[in-house]
């Protein structure tokens, strides 16, 4: 199973409410890793809420799948096949 975080925007983050990832984790302990869609700032606001979970789960960082971002699709899904491991 894999954890999503939502692509960020200014609009977003002004009206965000954090999730309680460690209790989801806490529910769920089939869950092996987290994925963070972007390396800016999702792993921001990941690292600002939930930097303790690095230590207790494999945290993968990968670069944004949004088509703003401007690494070529070849090296994105390089990239990304790392979730797979």
């Amino acid at each position: 199973k894999l954890l999503r975080l939502p692509t960020f925007t200014k609009t977003f983050l002004s009206r965000t409410q954090v999730n309680n990832i460690p209790q989801l984790l806490e529910s769920h302990p089939s869950i092996r890793r987290i994925v963070i869609n972007g390396k800016s700032k999702a792993k921001g606001y990941f690292d600002r809420y939930f930097s303790d979970l690095y230590s207790h789960i494999d945290v993968i960082i990968v670069s944004s799948s949004s088509n703003a971002n401007s690494i070529e699709f070849e090296a994105k899904l390089e990239e990304w096949k790392i979730i797979l491991k």
